[in-house]
């Protein structure tokens, strides 16, 4: 029974562009007069549209010639099937071909990795140790000092024998400059104009010395604009107006109180957090901002009597709450011999003052 489907029954597949799918099947129809099953499963290759179809027809000569010539003539794959019979022994030799290629592939990927190992790595005695040193990153760092070299020459001037360049550097480091330099005796080092005064048509650049405390704030300024050269720098007033604006909107001691908490944790910790990962280290820049926010913070939220958004009676009220006056504003009456009317550090804790927040 098995060698009579396999002679009665024929088998093409292949893949085609999916919007050819439906005329396909069409014409497929027509050659066969209706004696043929299709299938269609469409897929993406590449960004691109395709399906792959499997044609099972009478497996006559005259018919698989037009099945043949209607596939091969949409452009598309065409993969010969074989006989039902054949596919269990094909499958067999295609899944011991595959464990074949994967040893392969292991044992090629573990010698490479040996032959690699073996040239890169060379023992270094010049210093009685045995130490191992990478010729893979030696050579590394030789191509990135060559590419260092030939980018300052790119921005050089060449003149004969000689490069020339011209760069910008503050005048007090003139001499730590000279220094560096004194190692290399084919270089020459001076200003070019020897009165830093004299008055010139050159744009210098902006520079600014900054320090933990002032790179955050000068960052912030960059935000809106670069300073010019000789022009005022508005970051020193941002250092302390910035945090006392965030306070005035922030006020409170409680919240405030963690903020500043979290900043003087970072600030004390600063030296043993450094370096142990890029997120702490982004965070330990604005560890002196945070710690700034959050004593302003608290010092609003002391005036604003702001304790995680609730008002603490801490010095009593110059309002004698338990007199009403008839008047449509029904604040209180004032007539209390024992009060201050001058409150310490904060505003009246009544409700009556809650149009502040």
């Amino acid at each position: 029974m098995e060698g009579l489907a396999n002679s009665l029954s024929g088998i093409v597949a292949g893949t085609i562009n999916e919007i050819e799918a439906e005329r396909m099947k069409k014409l497929l129809f027509r050659v066969t007069r209706g004696m043929a099953v299709t299938y269609f499963q469409p897929y993406m290759q590449d960004g691109v549209a395709k399906c792959v179809y499997v044609v099972i027809f009478n497996n006559h000569p005259n018919d698989r010639q037009r099945v043949t010539k209607v596939c091969e003539s949409f452009m598309g794959l065409r993969i010969e099937v074989p006989q039902l019979g054949e596919l269990e022994g094909l499958i067999k030799d295609t899944e011991r071909s595959i464990l074949d290629s994967e040893r392969m592939l292991k044992i090629s990927k573990r010698q490479l990795k040996e032959y690699l190992y073996s040239l890169n790595y060379n023992k270094d005695k010049k210093d009685g140790s045995d130490n191992e040193v990478s010729t893979l990153e030696v050579q590394k760092w030789l191509v990135a000092k060559e590419k260092a070299i030939y980018n300052a020459l790119n921005m050089m001037k060449s003149r004969k024998a000689t490069y020339i360049g011209f760069l910008w550097a503050p005048y007090e480091m003139q001499t730590m400059i000279n220094e560096g330099l004194r190692d290399f005796q084919t270089t020459e080092f001076s200003c070019y104009r020897n009165d830093p005064d004299e008055p010139h048509q050159l744009n210098p650049p902006t520079y600014f010395k900054l320090n933990d405390v002032t790179w955050f704030f000068q960052e912030f300024v960059n935000t809106y604009g670069v300073p010019s050269y000789m022009e005022a720098n508005p970051a020193p007033f941002c250092i302390v107006t910035f945090p006392f604006m965030f306070g005035i909107m922030f006020g409170d001691y409680g919240h405030g109180s963690l903020i500043f908490f979290a900043g003087l944790c970072l600030t004390l910790g600063a030296d043993k957090l450094k370096g142990s990962s890029p997120f702490l280290d982004g965070i330990l820049k604005c560890r002196y901002v945070l710690l700034l926010m959050g004593m302003f913070a608290m010092y609003n939220g002391m005036l604003y009597n702001e304790f995680f958004a609730i008002p603490n009676d801490w010095f009593g009220s110059c309002y004698n709450m338990t007199m009403r006056n008839t008047t449509a504003n029904n604040t209180g009456s004032t007539d209390n011999p024992s009060a201050n009317f001058v409150y310490p550090p904060n505003l009246d804790p009544p409700n009556s003052f809650g149009w502040v927040n």
